[in-house]
């Protein structure tokens, strides 16, 4: 900011209604984030120009205050997503699929917003790919074979980060275990039995890990055993 004429006082640079822009780093180069109110400014001296700097005590108030804001928010849209995904199961239930698909895609927008103001929760990322999981299953027709494979692949991912977040979480294994063996299932009946075979092994290695975190849970071992199970249907073949 550029501060006009000799001697300016801060009343009047007060008085003037105007905001300074901020900066931080990134790898494109220097973007404004969130401007900073003139009044969190402190002119230092009578020099001319005036020394400007920020008053860091009114920074960190507002940045705690915007964190704060930005996780109630987030959580807010959370919820939306979950009730979106609430919804989408009883229309599956009802057999209205394109409802259902309506639903699971506007709460996958609501939870990229969640995550873009919170993206440390783990939870986020995880409901996430359990929607696009529903979604693939929801693609049965054969011309639907891109979507299922893109659904599948942003699921993984979101399965991995809630996992690169909270990986003492067996759930969140137990659950991609799921997901792996529900795209295995497809592959399969579509006479893909290689890349069935794969994906049945990289579902039980999930299961495997769900397990060590969590070895006394029953649903996992069963889980685990029905899909070596199917694997062991491959081999016989």
């Amino acid at each position: 900011m550029k501060i006009e004429g000799e001697g300016a006082s801060i009343k009047n640079i007060c008085n003037r209604n105007t905001h300074i822009d901020y900066f931080t780093p990134d790898t494109k180069g220097y973007t404004p984030q969130n401007p900073k109110p003139i009044s969190d400014i402190i002119i230092l001296g009578n020099t001319n120009p005036p020394i400007i700097t920020y008053d860091k005590n009114a920074m960190a108030t507002n940045q705690v205050e915007n964190c704060e804001s930005d996780k109630a928010k987030a959580s807010e849209l959370n919820h939306k997503a979950c009730s979106l995904y609430k919804e989408a199961e009883t229309h599956r239930k009802n057999k209205l699929y394109d409802k259902a698909k309506e639903c699971l895609l506007e709460s996958i927008l609501l939870k990229d917003e969640a995550i873009a103001l919170d993206p440390k929760r783990s939870n986020f990322h995880y409901n996430k790919a359990i929607a696009f999981t529903a979604l693939v299953r929801l693609c049965a027709l054969p011309t639907d074979r891109e979507k299922i494979k893109a659904y599948f692949k942003e699921a993984i991912t979101s399965y991995d980060d809630a996992i690169a977040l909270d990986p003492e979480y067996s759930k969140y294994f137990n659950v991609k275990g799921h997901s792996l063996r529900t795209m295995a299932e497809i592959h399969n009946n579509n006479k893909e039995y290689d890349k069935a075979l794969i994906l049945y092994e990289e579902s039980n290695s999930a299961y495997s890990n769900a397990i060590e975190l969590d070895s006394e849970n029953k649903e996992y071992r069963d889980d685990q055993a029905r899909c070596i199970n199917l694997m062991g249907m491959f081999t016989l073949a």
